[in-house]
């Protein structure tokens, strides 16, 4: 009668009063993060002790002192994690044994304690942070400029070291040189170079994130309006809630999962297509990622270099630098990239590792060729990963 009432209007206040940025649910656990510590402060100043020290936060980001400091913070949260278990068992017991409801009230509130705990636990345990900058989800003008090609693109996300753009079709960036990087939007505009960080597919378009390289103050300035100066691209509501059992079951699964880093800097295509050379009959091209390609041929015979024609005006010159397992794959650099690139046949061969990408995927939902020689084991992937 008092307390449902007063529960319901309160978080409906929250809701209406924060903007939906607010709830009853994520204050407690706020709240809870925090008891422990301001506890012992709100204890002295109510005896009228007063430290009036201020107390320097450290900046050396030493990891080890990080670690300790968290461990330090949690122990009085798992001493009221073990102790409201304890607590329930012994509801859950009392409940039975004396055959009545009455402590069920205690129950539910040491169960919505034990979660005020436990998220507390896994905020003061931290995750693991790979970034040192914080990104914002921006679409900015943006053009790229490389050797042999200039790229007009909108950005997928910013920061202050680095950005990332989509692209419809998989373009050669060389990842060993710097490229230029200009940002327009309808105030400001900044220009540096940059280098290829991470490249990778998603669905049918590839994602390029490139790192700032040289970058003159002006420049810099302007950068930092770009990112900042604009609408927030912090969550402005809360999502809708899902079950506080979920919460923690998330928590504990995602927290265990491994951390699957990739360093792939070139865009790699497959394309398991026939093509002809000068001295070594027809060879299948499998996989190709501008600077290398993966090849199986058949006949038993190695080939130190190969000629791989793909139309009448664009041949690769490739060299061999190791078979793999199945012995008919074989690894070949290729050598002549950059000529390509310098010549400006890059959009020619663009369009056509396109159509070969595409006449593959198809090929590979509906025809047997999916299921034939040409797979590539978990193993071999393995060996070809520094592609």
């Amino acid at each position: 009668m008092f307390w449902l009432p007063m529960y319901l209007l309160t978080n409906t206040c929250l809701r209406m009063l924060s903007g939906n940025i607010r709830t009853t649910k994520w204050t407690n656990v706020y709240e809870t993060i925090l008891f422990p510590s301001l506890l012992p402060a709100v204890i002295l100043e109510t005896l009228g002790i007063t430290r009036n020290k201020f107390v320097v936060t450290r900046k050396d980001g030493a990891q080890n002192d990080d670690r300790n400091y968290q461990i330090k913070q949690m122990i009085p949260h798992l001493i009221l994690a073990v102790l409201s278990i304890i607590g329930i068992v012994n509801c859950i017991h009392w409940t039975f044994s004396q055959g009545t409801i009455g402590f069920l009230v205690v129950l539910y509130w040491l169960l919505i304690n034990l979660y005020n705990i436990m998220m507390s636990i896994f905020f003061l345990a931290g995750r693991k942070v790979f970034r040192n900058h914080e990104r914002s989800m921006a679409a900015v003008d943006c053009t790229l400029t490389t050797e042999g090609e200039i790229i007009s693109c909108i950005t997928h996300d910013l920061s202050e070291g680095g950005i990332s753009v989509m692209l419809d079709t998989p373009k050669y960036i060389p990842s060993d040189m710097d490229i230029g990087i200009k940002l327009v939007n309808d105030r400001y505009s900044s220009e540096f170079t940059g280098k290829v960080a991470h490249v990778a597919s998603i669905g049918n378009r590839w994602k390029y994130a490139f790192t700032v390289k040289d970058i003159t103050e002006q420049e810099q300035r302007q950068l930092l309006h770009i990112i900042y100066d604009r609408e927030p691209t912090l969550p402005q509501k809360l999502d809708k809630d899902i079950s506080t059992f979920e919460d923690i079951r998330l928590n504990f699964v995602r927290r265990g999962q491994s951390e699957f880093m990739s360093n792939r800097k070139l865009a790699r295509i497959a394309l398991n297509r026939e093509l002809p050379t000068a001295d070594h009959g027809i060879v299948t091209l499998m996989d190709f990622n501008y600077e290398f390609v993966l090849v199986e041929m058949e006949h038993h015979d190695l080939a130190n270099e190969i000629q791989l024609s793909l139309s009448e005006d664009i041949s690769l010159k490739c060299m061999w630098v190791q078979s793999l397992r199945n012995k008919r794959g074989n690894l070949y650099r290729v050598t002549n990239i950059r000529d390509i690139a310098r010549n400006h046949q890059m959009p020619t061969l663009e369009a056509l590792l396109k159509q070969w990408n595409k006449e593959h995927i198809q090929l590979g939902k509906t025809g047997p060729a999916s299921q034939g020689k040409n797979n590539i084991s978990p193993d071999e992937l393995n060996e070809m990963a520094y592609l």
